[in-house]
């Protein structure tokens, strides 16, 4: 154990009413607003906006503000934020977003709920494109099947869906609607619904992540990444070239600049245009890297290829790193370079570690200095895992030889039950589900002297 510190650690019993007799099966956690998520066994989701009052004395996790009705078949939290610079005034928003079957799977419906003065309200949705559109009794309508599997992954004024049976993923964004848009005066539960881009599969995704202007699809035997931010600047310069003026700069027809939402002085374009690329492009913007089995190293690269390796879970550690748990329980770190991803240097290592790793639980931290994540066994403990070698910059001449990783576990955490779900809230803290009757919520803070 490196260092040395104090444990807090609370117990919640998971009301039995909450929402019916279903368990809990899995947690969601969004670090900008503090909501916690609870996904039910029945499909439904309960939402609690401000997961900080699970602090002692507090011993009974408090009734849902909201309810999601079944059926859920995935959802994802995503911040709101209308000035991309970190001195701007107003406060990230965040939209609780949620997908439904509907006509028998023929077509997805997209619910979408606005976190406003304390409570998950429905959001009034603008969608302009044909195959979007807005019931206020249902949400959005978007015509497209459904299919047997539907995941939704989020982030800050985007989020990806990956159909397993249309074989696409979709990028969605969201602005706040603006009174150019229609708003009214004191209507701020207006949000528009831009589809922004869609990936052509011809490979299965096993997982993805959307984070910090990059997606990663976890593919066979690899992983693969977009540069979010490039796609949509290279279709902007194509607007740009084919007669559209785009006031304010480089900006993408669909309305999404430079990672973010429009800005209050930027005037949106009479047609918005969708994005399209193949999932194994070579456009500059997509790379692919191999997953690495520790057991393979000295296998001859005929014999590798028999191996099926597949990510389970890819969580964003900061900008430009992730951590990826693969369907071994082994773990890599993803880096991409510091100062420039659409140059293409990738660096992907596997973490030294002893135990086959279930449950990873990361929280994005923007700040400088060592990263630490929580890796679990699937049983009744949970380790805090510290990587020194975060910030270590690629080499821009193509060669991904970095300083060697080093990481240290420095708390272990041993539960009375399974664990059945792990999310961290901050950079010491994790909430825990365990698998009991009706499930037990856990919040564990760790105090370093």
């Amino acid at each position: 154990m490196v260092g040395t510190g104090a444990v807090r650690a609370s117990s919640l019993p998971l009301p039995t009413s909450n929402p019916s007799t279903a368990t809990v099966s899995s947690l969601l956690y969004d670090p900008t607003s503090h909501s916690l998520a609870l996904l039910h066994s029945d499909s439904s989701v309960s939402l609690h906006p401000d997961a900080t009052r699970l602090l002692p004395p507090n011993s009974l996790l408090p009734p849902p503000q909201a309810l999601v009705p079944p059926p859920v078949s995935s959802s994802a939290f995503v911040s709101l934020l209308d000035n991309p610079h970190p001195d701007a005034s107003s406060p990230p928003r965040t939209i609780f977003v949620s997908s439904h079957p509907h006509r028998g799977g023929s077509q997805i419906v997209f619910r979408l709920l606005l976190l406003k003065s304390g409570k998950f309200v429905r959001a009034r949705v603008v969608c302009k494109q044909k195959d979007l559109n807005f019931d206020c009794r249902l949400g959005v309508l978007f015509d497209r099947s459904h299919g047997v599997s539907l995941r939704i992954c989020g982030s800050v004024n985007y989020f990806a869906v990956y159909s397993v049976s249309c074989s696409r993923v979709w990028v969605f964004g969201l602005r706040m609607l603006k009174a150019r848009d229609g708003a009214s005066d004191g209507d701020d539960n207006g949000v528009k619904l831009m589809r922004c881009a869609v990936i052509e599969l011809c490979r299965p995704v096993s997982c993805m992540s959307l984070s910090f202007g990059l997606l990663v699809l976890g593919e066979e035997n690899g992983l693969r990444v977009f540069n979010l931010i490039g796609v949509l600047k290279g279709a902007a310069k194509k607007a740009k070239s084919d007669g559209l003026k785009l006031k304010g700069g480089r900006r993408s027809p669909n309305g999404v600049r430079n990672g973010f939402v429009e800005g209050k002085n930027d005037r949106p374009l009479e047609k918005q245009r969708s994005v399209k690329l193949k999932q194994d492009c070579s456009d500059g913007n997509s790379y692919f890297v191999t997953l690495e089995r520790r057991d393979c190293k000295d296998l001859e690269s005929t014999s590798k290829r028999m191996f099926s390796l597949k990510a389970t879970s890819i969580q964003s550690l900061c900008p430009k790193t992730f951590i990826v748990c693969d369907s071994l329980g082994e773990l890599h770190l993803l880096r991409l370079a510091k100062s420039n991803v659409a140059s293409g240097v990738i660096n992907l290592k596997l973490i030294p570690h002893i135990m086959k790793v279930q449950h990873l639980a990361t929280f994005p931290d923007t700040s400088t200095g060592p990263r630490s994540f929580w890796i679990g066994d699937g049983s009744q403990s949970l380790h805090m895992v510290v990587e020194s070698d975060s910030e270590a910059v690629l080499l821009e001449d193509g060669d991904n030889n970095v300083n060697p990783l080093h990481v240290s576990v420095v708390q272990a955490i041993f539960t009375c039950e399974k664990i059945q779900g792990a999310v961290a809230f901050a950079s010491n803290g994790i909430l825990i589900l365990g698998e009991g009757s009706i499930g037990t919520l856990s919040r564990v803070s760790l105090h370093r002297n």
